[in-house]
């Protein structure tokens, strides 16, 4: 399965195709529209396109914080925080670097140098993270099941709190568990007791929706993230996780559990 996307553009009245790409199932962008074609996952999702200079443009105006992802990128790799600092100025935060422009053209010259140019980007609205210890926070959850006829279960849990001024958490400096984090992160005290639940709710309906057109996967990494009001948001889905991070905690019954299931 894949999606043909065509990038059309208009001189003197006259439609031109200016590119074509294919993106296959691991691509984001296709993970992406078949997730947000249910109305159940739609609301969990942020605001996404496919990244061209216009619509980079048009989400800076709209949110002033954005997010760019190469399609087929891992481990965070490539991920950059987009923010309008004022009419002209425009900041670009990648892993512990910022660089500033002072016009939109010179931002989208080097967008298309150094990203564009090398992989498809999608481009979403930021989304501010929740804190522990004034670093952002996100979940890793595993979700598994143990045949194809069986019923997907949350199988493991764990927050990985990213490193001092680092906008993505696959460089974390440490890992806990969800209700840990939950009792020392930023969120209202009002809102922690309904997450986890709501986390569970928002996996599971993902990984049954993925399973009508990936009818063979077994498991699923997903990274949630939560907002400063405990607001759910499904960053990413992925078909072969890394569970070495599991290996990190202390009860090392959670990693032996999904390696377990895993090769079941």
């Amino acid at each position: 399965m894949f999606y043909i996307v065509l990038e059309i553009g208009i001189l003197r009245d006259k439609m031109w195709l200016q590119d074509i790409s294919l993106h296959f199932a691991k691509s984001k962008w296709s993970q992406f529209q078949i997730l947000n074609s249910s109305k159940g996952i739609a609301p969990f999702l942020p605001p996404t396109q496919l990244a061209i200079p216009h619509v980079c443009m048009e989400f800076l105006e709209k949110y002033n914080d954005i997010i760019l992802k190469p399609c087929h990128g891992q481990w965070g790799l490539g991920v950059v925080k987009v923010s309008k600092i004022d009419q002209e100025g425009f900041q670009i935060h990648q892993e512990q670097e910022k660089i500033f422009f002072t016009s939109k053209e010179e931002l989208l010259n080097y967008l298309q140098t150094q990203f564009f140019s090398n992989d498809t980007y999608i481009i979403q609205k930021y989304i501010p993270l929740a804190e522990v210890d004034h670093s952002i926070f996100d979940i890793r959850v595993m979700v598994q099941r143990s045949d194809l006829g069986a019923e997907w279960e949350i199988s493991a849990k764990v927050v990985k709190i990213a490193s001092k001024n680092f906008i993505v958490t696959n460089v974390a400096k440490s890992l806990l568990l969800l209700e840990e984090a939950l009792l020392i992160s930023s969120l209202p005290t009002s809102s922690i007791q309904d997450i986890t639940p709501k986390v569970d709710e928002v996996c599971l309906l993902t990984a049954k929706h993925l399973t009508e057109y990936y009818h063979d996967i077994m498991v699923i990494g997903m990274d949630v993230g939560l907002d400063f009001k405990g607001g759910v948001w499904i960053i990413e889905t992925n078909f072969v996780p890394d569970i070495s991070l599991f290996r990190r905690l202390r009860d090392k019954s959670i990693y032996e559990k999904i390696k377990n299931k895993w090769k079941k």
